[in-house]
């Protein structure tokens, strides 16, 4: 019933898995040549309605997670940004509570 290109697809889309929840999106994007070979691969055999749906599952999981990491990226670029601009940022402390951290004031002194 599942041959090579099904268990290695399934093997791929795990590894996958592992390396966006590591925070690995290059290792992730790395696998994308290896999963297109695959892709024709499956196609060219006709794989069953099982094996497109436990496939399918494994995709729409591993795609939640890199929608999660672009948020991720974009909140940490936001946050950069706010740095940059000198604006106030909001943290959480050690033990848990909520803290404004603000920018140091710029001092310049003119000497005569």
């Amino acid at each position: 019933m599942f041959d090579g290109p099904y268990r290695r697809m399934v093997a791929l889309l795990d590894r996958e898995r592992d390396f966006l929840r590591r925070g690995d999106v290059r290792g992730a994007a790395d696998l994308a040549d290896a999963k297109e070979r695959l892709i024709a691969a499956l196609q060219a055999r006709q794989p069953t309605a099982d094996e497109v749906e436990t496939l399918r599952r494994k995709a729409d999981r591993n795609q939640a997670l890199v929608d999660a990491a672009g948020r991720g990226i974009e909140a940490a670029r936001d946050r950069l940004d706010a740095i940059r601009r000198g604006r106030d940022i909001h943290a959480y402390a050690a033990n848990g509570t909520r803290e404004v951290i603000r920018p140091p004031e710029n001092r310049l002194q003119k000497r005569a």
